[in-house]
């Protein structure tokens, strides 16, 4: 009986971790994946890796009651350094610094988002982004718009607009959220909806 017990504590010890896992996974990937692009069956793998554990991480914290600090931080942060490691190869691998609405939408929405991290830890002392259903719409686009782009090494005008407005869209709503919240929510899906 004891044995039995101590293997299903070991079990769920484990099953609490997965989701942080996930995201310091999608975290490494996302900064090797700058490497991998030479390679494409590697990159492909380890693009659809991240795309996978973003949507893990949140699912099974969510559905397991696994929510913690730690877990909203390592999520912000994997999402991060996988939007910069995706940015970086856009900028390396393509003419998309030559084309200027691209730079100025990339720009706009860099400062939105730094001033979101500022204010978030200025006011509720923490370095998180909300997961919006603007910031997920975001990353969702860029998931699918950057792909295409690198394999054809073409910018799409139309996507890469609506991408663009969308992103620097959810960064003026989180803003918002931010500005008129007395505390912090980093799965609040909407200033309409608290």
């Amino acid at each position: 009986m004891y044995r039995l017990t101590q293997s299903n504590e070991r079990r769920s010890l484990i099953i609490k971790h997965i989701p942080n896992s996930l995201s310091l996974i999608r975290l490494l990937i996302s900064i090797v994946l700058t490497l991998l692009f030479q390679y494409p069956v590697l990159f492909i793998t380890g693009y659809f890796l991240c795309g996978i554990s973003d949507v893990a991480d949140g699912y099974l914290a969510r559905r397991y009651k696994l929510e913690t600090r730690l877990g909203e931080r390592l999520d912000s942060l994997g999402d991060a350094a996988f939007s910069g490691a995706v940015l970086y190869l856009l900028i390396v691998y393509t003419d998309i610094i030559k084309t200027h609405w691209a730079i100025i939408g990339i720009a706009l929405v860099t400062i939105l988002r730094v001033i979101n991290f500022i204010i978030t830890r200025a006011k509720f002392k923490t370095w998180a982004a909300m997961h919006t259903w603007g910031n997920k719409a975001t990353g969702i686009l860029l998931y699918l718009y950057a792909p295409i782009v690198l394999i054809f090494n073409t910018i799409l005008l139309i996507p890469g607009l609506v991408l663009c407005f969308i992103a620097a869209t959810s960064s003026i709503e989180e803003m918002a959220i931010l500005l008129t919240s007395k505390q912090y929510d980093a799965n609040c899906k909407s200033i309409f909806i608290r």
